[in-house]
C-alpha cells in the first residue's frame, strides 16, 4: 500500500525552495535607501569584448559603479554594488548589468531567478551616516572579504533637493540550462523599469577605481576613460513599474531573416545591374 502526498503543487508557490520561498511575488519596493553612483565614459572596444552579441554600444559608452544601502525591502535590509553599462537592445536603451553583488541571500536568489541578474555575495561597505574626519563619503566592494575589487570617494558640492519621477531601466539575461546539455531550456533578456524618488540628491566630485586584483571578478574590464558625474541620493524609494522579457531565440530568428532578406535583395540588385 502506498500513500500519496496531500499538498497540491499549486499551493507550493513559484519560487524555490517550494516549502519556504526565498522571495515573494507581491509588489516589491525598496525604501529608506541611500545611493552613491559614479558615472563614467568607458572604452567601447573593451566593453564590446564582454557584452552579449545582441547588445549595441555608443562610440563613447557610459557606464557606472553604483552602491546602494537598502533600509527596507521585501527581502529585508541589505547592501548592493552594481557595475552597469548603457546599451541598446531592439532600439531601446537600458543599463546592462555586468557585475552585481549583494549582502543578502534572498536578494541574490530573487535577482538571479526572476530577472537574470548575475548576483554574487560580496562584502560591501557603504553607510552615508558614518562620520569621517575628512568630510568625504566612501564606498567599497570586496570579494571575498579582504580582497578589494572597487571603491569610490565622493565630495558633495551641489544640493539638488528632492527628486521625483526619475526612471531607470535595467537589463539582465535569464538562462536556465537544459538538463542534458544543448540549447538552454530558457533563454531571455529581462527588462526591469524602476521609478526612483529621493528626498535629497547631491552632486559632487568623485570617480570609481577598480583594483584588478581578482580575475574572477574583472570589473576592470569596463575601465574608466573619463569621469562624468558622481551623485549621492538620500532616503530614496525605488518601485518597479514594468517588467518584460525578450526571447533570445526570437532575436536570433529575426536577425537571420533580416540577413537572408538583405542577401536576396543584394543578389537581385546585381542581376539587374
Amino acid at each position: 500500500m502506498t500513500i500519496r502526498g496531500q499538498v497540491s503543487t499549486d499551493a507550493l508557490g513559484s519560487a524555490l525552495p517550494l516549502n519556504r520561498p526565498a522571495y515573494g511575488y507581491g509588489r516589491p519596493a525598496w525604501t529608506q535607501t541611500d545611493m552613491l553612483a559614479f558615472r563614467y565614459v568607458t572604452d567601447a572596444r573593451a566593453a564590446a569584448d564582454v557584452l552579449p552579441e545582441h547588445l549595441e554600444l555608443d562610440d563613447h559608452p557610459r557606464a557606472a559603479l553604483v552602491f546602494y544601502n537598502y533600509g527596507v525591502s521585501s527581502v529585508g535590509p541589505y547592501r548592493e554594488a552594481i557595475q552597469q553599462i548603457e546599451v541598446t537592445l531592439d532600439g531601446r536603451r537600458a543599463n546592462w548589468i555586468r557585475h552585481i553583488y549583494v549582502t543578502n541571500d534572498n536578494a541574490l536568489v530573487g535577482g538571479r531567478e526572476l530577472i537574470g541578474n548575475p548576483k554574487l555575495l560580496g562584502a560591501i561597505d557603504f553607510d552615508r551616516s558614518q562620520e569621517t574626519a575628512n568630510g568625504l563619503f566612501q564606498a567599497r566592494l570586496e570579494r571575498p572579504s579582504g580582497v578589494p575589487l572597487a571603491y569610490g570617494v565622493f565630495q558633495p558640492q551641489v544640493f539638488d533637493g528632492p527628486v521625483e519621477g526619475v526612471r531607470e531601466t535595467w537589463l539582465g539575461l535569464r538562462r536556465v540550462p537544459a538538463l542534458t546539455g544543448g540549447p538552454a531550456a530558457l533563454d531571455e533578456y529581462v527588462r526591469t523599469e524602476v521609478e526612483v524618488r529621493a528626498e535629497e540628491m547631491w552632486r559632487g566630485t568623485g570617480a570609481p577605481a577598480f583594483t584588478g586584483y581578482s580575475a574572477l571578478d574583472p570589473l576592470h574590464q569596463i575601465p574608466v576613460v573619463e569621469p562624468v558625474e558622481a551623485v549621492l541620493g538620500i532616503n530614496m524609494t525605488l518601485t518597479p513599474v514594468g517588467m518584460e522579457s525578450v526571447s533570445v531565440t526570437a532575436i536570433n530568428d529575426h536577425t537571420r531573416a533580416a540577413t537572408a532578406h538583405s542577401g536576396a535583395a543584394s543578389g537581385a540588385s546585381r542581376q539587374i545591374s
